[in-house]
């Protein structure tokens, strides 16, 4: 691939991110089981504090256990004005 392949990549990914939200992103990270009795309980207490926060995104990995709990917890906190 040219140059001109490498240009033309990099402008469609500018051209995605000018149209993304310019939300804050807060990445969650955590094992997909629970380790601790009260692990489930304060992941969830974290998604309600973040869902009070404006403009705000979660990123996960996609899988079960801390990551899903806090972005579910988010999402059903947030006002469903999205």
């Amino acid at each position: 691939m040219g140059s001109s392949g490498g240009s033309a990549h990099a402008d469609t990914a500018l051209d995605i991110r000018r149209q993304l939200s310019t939300a804050n992103e807060v990445a969650v990270i955590g094992s997909s089981s629970f380790w601790h009795h009260d692990s489930a309980a304060t992941c969830r207490h974290i998604g309600k504090k973040l869902a009070e926060l404006s403009s705000l995104a979660i990123v996960t990995g996609g899988m079960e256990g801390v990551g899903e709990t806090v972005a579910r917890t988010f999402f059903d906190c947030l006002p469903h004005a999205v």
